[in-house]
């Protein structure tokens, strides 16, 4: 998987450190070597690529119920 280098990459590096995302990023890496996955690898972080933190918008819906655990 390529680095996310753009203006990204300092929202992020505190993100790489953590252990959930070490465990993460060897699963993922694991799957990539023994299965068909897409999109691949060198793809995967496309949308951080494309889109300047500066561009994203982010809108909370009080209302909303989520679970996602």
């Amino acid at each position: 998987m390529p680095p996310i280098t753009n203006d990204w990459a300092d929202y992020l590096k505190e993100e790489y450190k953590k252990p959930y995302y070490r465990k993460l990023y060897q699963k993922v890496m694991d799957e990539y070597h023994t299965k068909l996955i897409f999109p691949p690898a060198d793809d995967i972080f496309n949308a951080f690529h494309f889109t300047p933190v500066k561009d994203v918008k982010v809108e909370m819906d009080r209302h909303m119920d989520c679970h996602f655990l």
